[in-house]
């Protein structure tokens, strides 16, 4: 496993910096399809869970095998 990498002494300060680098990839993956505006009344880990739901539904979506519902 790879240590997680530190740019702060703060916990919440590293949770902030990590919450725009994944704005910043699912802006790169995704284009205009994905925008959020930052949100100063949510708070930093709800933020960095959802974010994380987003690229994890994606990456899903991505591996789904579809079939038709007459193939069903």
């Amino acid at each position: 496993m790879i240590p997680e990498e530190k740019f702060s002494e703060n916990p919440l300060e590293n949770i902030k910096i990590e919450n725009d680098f994944l704005k910043l990839k699912l802006k790169a993956q995704y284009g205009d399809a994905f925008f959020m505006e930052s949100n100063a009344d949510l708070p930093p880990e709800m933020e960095n869970l959802f974010l994380k739901n987003i690229i994890a539904f994606e990456t899903n979506t991505e591996k789904a095998e579809y079939i038709t519902v007459y193939e069903k």
